[in-house]
């Protein structure tokens, strides 16, 4: 997991999260805001707003769908990014410790 800072995101007042996270595009990152806030548009219309302890492009991940909106940082943003392997190792050891449990 990283941390995406402020700093990452200079240069544009609305800048987008620094992935490719427009819609019809392949998701490969899950983003947990932890400070700031983001517009959520799907075909140039707002759907939603996401602040700290909400998250986004979680669908096109756990799917492996094309990503269903476009996300825009309204204010400086602070994210956690888990990648897709990352939650597949996360996915993992949860199983492993789940089969484990069953047999104590």
């Amino acid at each position: 997991m990283r941390s995406i800072s402020p700093g990452q995101q200079k240069g544009s007042k609305r800048p987008k999260l620094p992935t490719k996270d427009l819609q019809g595009s392949l998701g490969r990152e899950f983003f947990v805001i932890v400070e700031g806030s983001a517009e959520v548009a799907r075909g140039g219309t707002r759907i939603a707003t996401r602040g700290a302890g909400e998250f986004v492009g979680e669908i096109a991940l756990l799917t492996t769908t094309k990503r269903t909106a476009t996300v825009t940082a309204t204010t400086p943003l602070r994210c956690f990014v888990m990648t897709q392997g990352e939650i597949a190792a996360c996915s993992k050891r949860t199983r492993a410790s789940s089969a484990k449990s069953w047999r104590s």
